[in-house]
């Protein structure tokens, strides 16, 4: 649900930061605006699956806090 969506917004906003230039300087913020819909589905998919709730959490927190970690170094 909404957790899911907080994730891939943070993912999204930390995309800008780590992801590579190309050479018409689109591709720092145009692929996360594409890939957006895709991460989402993951996330939101692995949500459905997991059987452990903390776990679960667990698994996001750690996914929002790598971002956060690759966005600090790029």
């Amino acid at each position: 649900g909404p957790i899911t969506l907080i994730v891939t917004l943070a993912i999204m906003a930390g995309m800008t930061a780590w992801w590579p230039p190309g050479e018409a300087g689109f591709d720092q913020i145009g692929m996360p605006l594409i890939l957006s819909p895709i991460i989402w589905v993951c996330v939101f998919v692995y949500a459905l699956l997991e059987e452990n709730l903390g776990r679960g959490c667990c698994v996001m927190l750690a996914l929002s806090i790598g971002n956060g970690v690759l966005s600090k170094l790029g």
